[in-house]
């Protein structure tokens, strides 16, 4: 009995982590080349995001040095913007994360470095709306392209609420029942 069990739960993990390879190939995300700005180049890599999807920045060091972007975690990388109520408001969020393994952001002459949003992801992108990002580099500043986040689609939705967390919720449930015999 135990090796069936074992067998379907191998058998649904498989068919989940197929689905949703699936899913995200569809969805397919496009990259947008970094734009040369003089000494930085600061480019997002799409222009709308769904809610809950990573929100990332290309940087391209355009000089013949290198460059060093100091990491100030736990805030967030660079200077994030909202557009609301006519006018731009600059977020901050410095969320709970570990700072041990954090680096300065070094980028080599003529190369790119892309920056994920992954730990501020939810507290400086959760709404809706109009965004960019800044980088206040030597005395200037470096602005990307206008972005903004959208509500998920249905089928992101729906793919959410009815597949992915109760698979997600089922296999946590497991972990923590197996982790205690």
């Amino acid at each position: 009995m135990g090796k069936n069990i074992l067998k379907n739960v191998l058998l649904f993990l498989v068919i989940f982590l197929t689905l949703n390879l699936i899913f995200k190939s569809c969805a397919g995300e496009k990259e947008i080349p970094a734009e040369e700005q003089g000494t930085i180049g600061i480019q997002m890599t799409n222009t709308e995001y769904a809610q809950g999807k990573v929100v990332a920045v290309d940087l391209r060091n355009n000089t013949d040095k290198e460059i060093t972007i100091k990491n100030d975690c736990p805030g967030e990388p660079l200077n994030v913007f909202r557009y609301s109520k006519g006018s731009w408001e600059q977020l901050s969020e410095a969320p709970e994360i570990s700072c041990e393994d954090q680096k300065d952001y070094i980028i080599a002459s003529e190369e790119k470095k892309r920056i994920e949003y992954t730990s501020w992801n939810y507290a400086l992108f959760a709404n809706t709306g109009r965004y960019k990002v800044t980088l206040d580099y030597e005395d200037k500043t470096f602005e990307s392209n206008e972005f903004t986040i959208e509500e998920p689609g249905v089928l992101r939705l729906l793919w959410t609420r009815m597949l992915y967390q109760p698979i997600y919720n089922s296999l946590v449930f497991l972990a923590d029942a197996l982790g205690k015999s």
